[in-house]
């Protein structure tokens, strides 16, 4: 539901605020001539790559287009600097997509005022985005004061629809509703904010519960995106029987549900954006669930979902061919005329043909093996991530926990018993988690008390442990990326411990902090162990470990620390890393 907010955050622009659509990745067209400036046609080259999906080139494209234009206008880099940010957004990149605002901010472009207005719209929206809601605000009510100043109602209604989203966001649900309810007496709303003010309630409506309410609303917001004339219709309406079917879920109207996940498959597959077709996936995973449906099943309609993802890379790879063909038998029909009103070029001409289509078939066999290539990549990532996600729980560990548990039924078949519900509750958490990219923090702690217990059942007299909660954290409403913490407590135990004289201990420590791209937990793991996670080689580092420094780096902009408890003795390991929250 998160991408699905956000999307549907950036629809309920109006069409008279010009920074939306492209914030949404919805390029703006732009008029061909015969002469155009250079970086006109390197952004017109950036279009072409986005939509054909590449989006390196496009992003690469785009910066040469602002670096390239020399205008002091700040609408002619307008278009270059508002594409290159939404690549970064798509990307969750929200840290770059600031700093290029920033970049565009200290440019002296004329005029001032307009330049200004359109800073802080795009601003208020990545804040929103990337999770930082009190500083969206402020850019939000920045914003509103200098619209107001400016007599601009159409984009006033605009940014109260926004202002809503924020302070529900906030949890000041009042004043929230307050003003969709002041926007739902207007009679001075266009067709977009009509649209983002359905939405927006119908939103709001399922996250108070209220999904009846929710679903009048979607089917409101989906009326009037059926009613849109253009390509981008089909995410908008995409969305909304996603919504609807995601609500009707909720009610246990199942069969309601299964009308709109139908509806959706009804729309052109290749005009819907990826993260939505896997939105609407683990609603149809839920229902499926929620009507006791059969593993075959459930397995039938995953055979399915990536058959329909294989057949929309098809129709993408099989669009770009078709379209390179076209050009071929354009550029061939070209030269055929031209030998007609040039027959004493006939023999140089035909040299040219002959060149041109060697070269045009070379080009198709070269994007031929580098769109190949592409997909390979994509399915060898998409293994090696399937791979990463059947290895998080250590085949050794459940075979010696299994082996365990054995012997402890012949002695103590209660405590087997207990044993036994924690392993499967560990399990079964580990695989619900391994779906998600952000999981409540209390099931994550969960996760790792079972499987520390379960440690303990393998080897009673070899370690204590203890999990520190700081005051100001509510591990009922942070979420977190799964399975972070348990790889740096399991070289604890399986390495660390091995050798030591005493009696070993762990502590996992989880305290409020922030960075630079928002609010995050601090963690530190510390044991007494002999140092394990500590090498000189640090090519000898687990992969897992690895992955984790750089997903923390990636996401925080922090390092991962490990060092000795013991600095002098170089014993015990201290591990300390910044968990992003949701």
């Amino acid at each position: 539901m998160k991408f699905l907010l956000f999307f549907l955050g950036i629809l309920c622009l109006s069409s008279c605020d010009k920074a939306t659509s492209v914030l949404n990745n919805e390029n703006p067209a732009s008029s061909q001539t015969d002469s155009i400036p250079i970086s006109e046609k390197y952004y017109q080259e950036g279009i072409k790559f986005y939509e054909n999906g590449d989006l390196e080139k496009a992003k690469n494209a785009y910066r040469e287009a602002i670096d390239r234009c020399n205008s002091n206008k700040s609408s002619d880099y307008f278009q270059y600097y508002i594409s290159l940010i939404g690549i970064h957004r798509m990307k969750d990149e929200y840290g770059d997509a600031l700093a290029l605002l920033k970049e565009y901010e200290e440019k002296d472009l004329k005029p001032v005022e307009e330049h200004i207005l359109t800073i802080i719209n795009i601003e208020q929206y990545l804040y929103l985005a990337s999770g930082q809601y009190n500083e969206a605000l402020k850019s939000n009510e920045e914003y509103y004061n200098l619209l107001k100043n400016n007599k601009n109602s159409c984009s006033i209604i605009t940014a109260l629809i926004l202002k809503s989203d924020i302070l529900f966001k906030l949890g000041r649900l009042e004043e929230a509703n307050k003003i969709l309810d002041d926007l739902k007496k207007r009679n001075d709303l266009d067709f977009g904010q009509q649209q983002g003010l359905f939405i927006k309630i119908g939103i709001q409506k399922f996250y108070q519960g209220n999904f009846k309410d929710a679903i009048d609303y979607y089917k409101r917001s989906l009326n009037l995106n059926k009613k849109i004339d253009q390509d981008g219709k089909y995410n908008a309406v995409a969305i909304d029987y996603a919504n609807i079917a995601e609500a009707y879920i909720e009610l246990e109207d199942y069969e309601q549900a299964r009308v709109y996940l139908d509806s959706f498959k009804s729309i052109k597959q290749e005009k819907v954006e990826n993260d939505i077709r896997v939105s609407v996936f683990k609603y149809e995973l839920r229902l499926a669930r929620a009507l006791q449906i059969s593993n075959e099943r459930i397995e039938d309609l995953i055979d399915k979902t990536q058959k329909d993802q294989d057949l929309f890379y098809q129709n993408r790879f099989t669009k770009d061919l078709e379209l390179l063909v076209d050009e071929k038998q354009k550029s061939e029909q070209l030269l055929k005329e031209k030998q007609q009103t040039e027959i004493e070029k006939l023999n140089f001409r035909n040299k040219v043909l002959f060149i041109g289509s060697i070269l045009i078939i070379g080009l198709l066999g070269i994007l031929f093996f580098t769109f190949k290539q592409k997909r390979d990549h994509e399915i060898a990532n998409l293994k090696i991530h399937q791979r990463l996600l059947r290895a998080q729980m250590n085949p050794h560990f459940i075979f010696n926990v299994l082996s365990s548990i054995q012997n402890l039924v012949r002695n103590d078949a209660k405590s087997a018993a207990r044993f036994i519900t924690k392993f499967s509750r560990l399990l079964r958490t580990v695989l619900e988690n391994s779906m998600e990219n952000y999981v409540p923090l209390e099931d994550e702690i969960m996760v790792l008390k079972n499987y520390l217990d379960l440690q303990k059942l393998r080897f009673p007299e070899l370690f204590d442990y203890q999990l520190l909660l700081y005051e100001g954290i509510d591990d009922s409403t942070i979420k977190i990326p799964p399975m972070l913490i348990q790889p740096f407590v399991e070289n604890a135990i399986e390495h660390g411990f091995k050798g030591i004289e005493s009696r070993g201990w762990i502590e996992i420590q989880l305290s409020n902090n922030s960075s630079k791209l928002g609010k995050v937990l601090l963690c530190k793991i510390m044991d007494n162990g002999t140092g394990y996670a500590i090498k000189k080689d640090s090519s000898k580092k687990s992969a897992s470990v690895k992955l984790i420094s750089n997903f923390i780096k990636k996401a925080t902009g922090s390092e991962l620390s490990i060092s000795f408890l013991d600095q002098e003795n170089s014993t015990g390991t201290v591990v300390e890393f910044q968990i992003p929250t949701n």
